[in-house]
């Protein structure tokens, strides 16, 4: 999928730990995305990024929920569940989270990860490595 210049630009906004304008610029690419295609159809790498500015703005509860909106979707994406592992112990979910880290280091292995075109020339933040 070609993402929007709106999408990149929320990224560089997190990138710069400017995460409001970063979740105002990813909630607005998802409302449009919604407003098309129903909650299904939104691209699950606007959702991780949304989730993962979440997560870096200490919104746990919320970064779970956009997590499991983004696993509904792809449900192997090993970054959603490694980063849903790491909110988990923030809402007192502890032992959830070993388990979820494990599966999202399965599921890497397996290449279950961000599948862009260009990702295998550039990796995109927070993608998790093959190590």
């Amino acid at each position: 999928m070609d993402h929007t210049y709106r999408f990149y630009r929320a990224l560089c906004h997190r990138m710069l730990n400017e995460y409001d304008k970063a979740e105002t610029l990813l909630r607005e690419e998802l409302d449009e995305m919604e407003a098309k295609w129903g909650k299904e159809g939104v691209h699950h790498l606007e959702l991780l990024y949304y989730g993962i500015v979440q997560y870096e703005k200490k919104e746990y509860r919320k970064a779970i929920e956009t997590f499991d909106w983004v696993l509904r979707i792809y449900p192997q994406f090993s970054e959603a569940q490694y980063y849903k592992a790491f909110c988990l112990p923030y809402t007192e979910r502890y032992m959830e989270a070993p388990e979820l880290i494990q599966e999202a280091i399965a599921n890497r292995k397996k290449g279950y990860t961000i599948n862009e075109d260009n990702a295998i020339y550039e990796r995109y933040p927070y993608q998790l490595r093959n190590n």
